[in-house]
């Protein structure tokens, strides 16, 4: 029977349950990896070259905001005045400049390999996220971001707990599922700052109810954990662990204020923790590090947060970013391996999609989720260094091809069917519009 496609020649970092690193072929069929192999007599409508390439699954991201694709800023500017902006430029979004930004985001994600993504959302365009990552095939979770409590939000982004559930539900109807399963509905929250116990009750008794994937960020910061722990006389994470909030379906961002007595509770509930590299670090005594989270067996992934905090979707960077944090922390040496940061960007983001066994890794059966990365020298002899060295030292650029349930997307370092030029142009025009209408003279994309 002949195949869809054959990426020929290239070495595959499987992440399959052997970890094995191999030279051969991988053949696709009906949107899945029908084997791998030598295919020399294999026949297929189109066969890739990819010989001195590396193959991997695609990566996945467990917490982006496509409709702040725009919004960047200058390091310099203090944080908590970003964030107030963000907030105006959020606020002011209209149909058009969302989709504009979810696109620009989508494109910049395919463009490094990020082929799938759970998305925090948006207050009031949700609808336009999904038409982005419809129209331009990425796989991905959204929803509309909830939030009650208005406190430093302007008024569009908050809403009474069933006015938003409301607005969700209908969401969920249009979108769960859709493109078989492409595209999924997710209930998300802004954050604890913004939740009030009645919204985030809710929020977990609609997840449960419906079968949908469920998340939330903790504390940004020292002083947001104060605030939390004076609100719930406890410390945030011990309180969503304790109330039920936190199961299989859970990924939580903003996790750094996880305490060594927490860590045996949230392993049992079976909850993810999306560790973003770029946002601030909530450490000292009691916490633990990503390191004794993996190793007392929590499940981690990989993303970029918001621009607040990364204004790039880079998933290479965030990998190198991961590992630095962590030789900052200890002071010496990462603990944290390659491997371990791979396997974040990979299978962890999709254990914690509730896809282990779709994506995430080059197996036969899964679906076609695939990057190839063309590096500036042939692959190592030491295989056991590839790792190592995609992790240290590859970057976007040598993206040359990405695939999404054995579609295309990205095709020697161009988008499929998309117009990048023309997508840039259109994203400058609808982010001066957006500026204009939130009165801010700075952010852009």
């Amino acid at each position: 029977m002949e195949a869809d496609l054959i990426l020929k020649g290239g070495t595959l970092i499987c992440m399959d349950p052997q970890r094995s690193v191999r030279q051969a072929d991988l053949i696709i069929s009906g949107g899945r990896i029908a084997a791998i192999e030598s295919a020399t007599r294999q026949k297929a409508r189109r066969i890739l070259d990819v010989k001195g390439a590396v193959v991997l699954p695609g990566f996945v991201q467990c917490r982006t905001r496509l409709s702040m694709t725009f919004f960047r800023y200058p390091e310099e500017t203090a944080s908590q005045d970003r964030q107030r902006r963000l907030a105006g430029l959020e606020a002011a979004h209209d149909r058009a400049s969302a989709f504009s930004s979810a696109a620009l985001g989508v494109a910049e994600l395919l463009r490094s390999g990020t082929t799938s993504v759970f998305d925090m959302g948006d207050a009031t365009q949700a609808e336009m996220l999904f038409q982005a990552a419809d129209a331009m095939g990425l796989r991905g979770a959204f929803g509309k971001a909830l939030a009650d409590k208005g406190e430093g939000l302007p008024k569009a982004l908050c809403a009474p707990v069933e006015t938003s559930l409301k607005e969700g539900e209908s969401l969920c109807r249009r979108w769960h599922n859709a493109d078989g399963g492409r595209l999924r509905y997710a209930v998300s929250l802004r954050g604890l700052l913004w939740s009030s116990k009645l919204l985030l009750a809710k929020a977990a008794q609609t997840a449960r109810g419906q079968g949908l994937l469920l998340t939330a960020a903790i504390a940004p910061d020292r002083e947001a954990e104060r605030e939390l722990r004076e609100r719930y006389g406890v410390d945030p994470l011990r309180y969503l662990l304790d109330s039920g909030f936190v199961g299989p379906d859970t990924v939580l961002g903003q996790c750094d204020v996880c305490r060594a007595e927490d860590l045996p509770l949230l392993v049992r509930s079976g909850g993810s923790v999306c560790h973003c590299p770029g946002s601030p670090v909530v450490c000292g005594e009691g916490r633990v590090s990503l390191p004794e989270m993996l190793s007392a067996g929590v499940n981690v992934a990989l993303g970029c947060n918001d621009p607040l905090w990364n204004p790039s979707l880079d998933i290479f960077t965030l990998m190198r970013r991961a590992i630095e944090l962590q030789e900052t922390r200890e002071g010496g040496p990462a603990t944290l391996s390659p491997r371990a940061v791979l396997e974040m960007a990979t299978l962890g983001g999709a254990r914690a999609l509730g896809m282990a066994s779709e994506i995430g890794s080059l197996m036969p059966g899964r679906k076609a989720d695939i990057t190839v990365l063309r590096l500036d020298a042939p692959a190592a002899d030491a295989r056991e260094d590839l790792v190592a060295r995609v992790v240290r030292t590859a970057t976007a650029a040598q993206v040359s091809h990405t695939l999404v349930g054995g579609r295309v997307l990205l095709d020697e370092g161009r988008l499929a069917d998309v117009d990048w030029e023309g997508l840039l142009v259109e994203a400058a025009r609808e982010a001066a519009a957006l500026r204009r209408r939130a009165g801010d003279g700075e952010a852009g994309a």
